[in-house]
């Protein structure tokens, strides 16, 4: 019943989604990371056959997508709970890249910062 029950309740009511989906989604990305492993073996070692081969190989594809998907969808969700009327100020961007071999990084001089402001 102190403040930080009730900053944890006020951020909960805000999430689209269930505890409990965080947490499954939080198991999926483990087991998921883990089919990388499959990737390092010889895949004659799993199977000699050529149409087992590819099914495998088109799974781990799958499940690398489906991992990436969930976790951008957690991110977007994260940026509007957090950040949905803030609008994050951005003080400055870079001009462009630092090249290779390049002695000098270009960039916004300190003076002339870059504002982001609402239209």
């Amino acid at each position: 019943s102190g403040p930080a029950t009730q900053l944890l309740a006020e951020a909960q009511s805000r999430r689209h989604f269930t505890p409990r989906f965080y947490l499954l989604a939080a198991l999926f990305d483990i087991l998921a990371r883990l089919t990388w492993v499959l990737t390092l073996m010889p895949i004659n070692l799993i199977s000699d056959d050529i149409v087992q081969r590819a099914c495998l190989e088109t799974f781990m594809t799958i499940v690398e997508i489906a991992r990436r998907s969930l976790w951008s969808v957690l991110r977007i969700e994260y940026e509007q709970v957090s950040n949905a009327s803030g609008y994050r100020a951005l003080l400055w961007v870079p001009l462009r890249m630092k090249a290779a071999g390049e002695e000098t990084e270009l960039q916004r001089p300190a003076h002339e910062p870059l504002l982001i402001t609402d239209p």
